[in-house]
Formats: structure tokens, sequence, C-alpha cells
């Protein structure tokens, strides 16, 4: 688990505008950041300890405008914020 992912995985902040705003501007212009959020859902996949990071991570993407539709989500974990 990289640093950032354990981050994610504290908290949910898909309802905390100002560091989902922050998180996006830098994933956007950063592909490799990108690749870390998307290997987070992916691991969600066969780690249910990564849920809330995944969530994070996923709502970052759309955000940032990843499109998922060619995309094979089905099996990740993704929890409803509380």
């Amino acid at each position: 688990m990289w640093q950032d992912e354990a981050l994610l995985n504290e908290f949910f902040i898909v309802d905390d505008h100002g560091i989902i705003d922050f998180i996006v501007e830098e994933a956007e212009q950063n592909q490799e950041l990108q690749d870390k959020l998307l290997a987070c859902v992916e691991k969600s996949k066969q780690n249910p300890g990564v849920t809330t990071a995944a969530a994070n991570s996923i709502t970052i993407l759309v955000r940032a405008g990843t499109r998922f539709h060619k995309s094979d989500l089905r099996g990740i974990r993704i929890p409803i914020s509380p």
C-alpha cells in the first residue's frame, strides 16, 4: 500500500469538496497519480481493507474526467459514504 493510499483509506473525503478539488487538480495533470488511484480501485476487488480508499479514488478519478466506459468494474468494493 503506497502512503497516499493509506491516507485515502482513513476517512471518506467524498463530501469534502475542498480536499477533492485539490486532489482532482493534481490528478488532472499527473498520469502517475491517476494510475495509482485506478490501481487502488482495482485492488478493492481482492482486498476489502481498501474500500474507503477505493471510494475516494474513484470519486477523484470521475471528477478528474476519467472515463470508465471500457473498464471492467465488476467486483470493486465501493462503500456508500456515511
